[in-house]
């Protein structure tokens, strides 16, 4: 188990990639079963632009008051038809070590426009850490 490493949360503030790997147990298409073995997917990131785009209607038919994207989230897809699932909600989205997204929604998953939405695992590292690292009261 020598290949096995923790996972980076804190990511350097100068950091920035646009292609990220996505991995999980979901389903490999909506209306198909959830995988017998773990995948992945190799996704790159969208413009805040485009990725607000095409959640508009979602936030409206939610009735939102406020976008559902915004410093905290960010869309990754792929024009090869990869995506993130139903299943795969919690997953990373990495690179390398570095636990840079965690999988939150999608609008459809597997088309070549499907984009997903993912969470910025750095802004909430005070939260994680206050719960693995909980002292005794």
């Amino acid at each position: 188990m020598s290949h096995i490493k923790p996972a980076c949360l804190q990511v350097p503030r100068n950091f920035s990639v646009t292609n990220l790997e996505a991995i999980g147990w979901g389903r490999t298409g909506f209306l198909n079963e959830r995988s017998g073995h773990l995948l992945k997917a190799d996704l790159s990131v969208v413009n805040y632009s485009t990725c607000a785009t095409r959640y508009a209607d979602v936030a409206r038919t939610r009735k939102l008051t406020e976008s559902i994207l915004d410093e905290f989230q960010i869309c990754a897809g792929s024009s090869e038809g990869k995506d993130t699932c139903l299943g795969d909600s919690g997953g990373p989205l990495h690179y390398e070590l570095y636990r840079i997204r965690i999988t939150s929604f999608g609008k459809g998953c597997g088309g070549n426009s499907s984009v997903g939405v993912y969470t910025r695992v750095s802004a909430y590292v005070k939260w994680i850490e206050n719960i693995v690292w909980k002292e005794d009261d």
